[in-house]
């Protein structure tokens, strides 16, 4: 499991939410949407129990503990969507690694 944060993204983040290197986002799970469940963000202060981590940019977003059970051994890539002018959140199977990747 994993988060990759694309260059839109993180452009959409700075120019809509401010975000200065330093600061930590929290990604947590919430009710609503379509499916049920969804994608939530805020600003943090701290890693609280951080499960999975991404930084780009020195910019910090993560997943608690309680939380991880939503991705369910997918990996998340936090994308721009030019369209909808939103981030988009996309959950892939997340490959076992290999002895090689070890």
């Amino acid at each position: 499991m994993k988060i990759e944060l694309t260059d839109n993204a993180m452009q959409w983040f700075r120019n809509e939410w401010g975000l200065q290197p330093g600061e930590v986002m929290r990604l947590f799970v919430r009710y609503g949407g379509v499916g049920g469940f969804t994608l939530g963000l805020k600003k943090d202060k701290c890693l609280k129990q951080p499960c999975i981590s991404a930084t780009k940019d020195d910019i910090t977003f993560f997943i608690a503990e309680e939380d991880i059970w939503f991705l369910e051994d997918q990996s998340l890539l936090v994308d721009y969507d030019t369209t909808r002018d939103d981030i988009v959140f996309s959950r892939e199977l997340s490959l076992p690694l290999t002895m090689q990747e070890k």
